[in-house]
């Protein structure tokens, strides 16, 4: 009978003992986030869905120099080519305007 008391009173010290050691484990942290402030979503880029490209934004490009160097005398300042339409394709280290057309 007292064998029968003590079992029982080991058991539930053990599974008190692992409940409290189980409880502090670790937990998992939030996410490192390292993107700088002010930064747009890739769905400004690439529409909502990034696997599909005909939702696609398209946006509007134009070269623009607004300083130039004696070397580059045939560029002069503030002459311009002319509006190019542009989609974006988002690489792992890119981002890489193409013509749309």
């Amino acid at each position: 009978m007292r064998t029968k008391k003590y079992l029982r009173t080991s058991v539930f010290c053990t599974a008190l003992l692992g409940m409290s050691l189980g409880g502090g484990c670790a937990e998992e942290r939030d996410a490192i986030n390292r993107v700088q402030p002010y930064a747009l979503d890739k769905s400004f880029f690439v529409g909502p869905d990034i696997a599909k490209p005909d939702d696609d934004p398209e946006f509007l490009w134009r070269n623009y120099v607004i300083d130039g160097s004696v070397s580059q005398s045939l560029i002069g300042i503030g002459s311009w080519s002319g509006v190019d339409r542009i989609r974006w394709e988002i690489t792992e280290d890119r981002l890489i305007g193409r013509r749309s057309f």
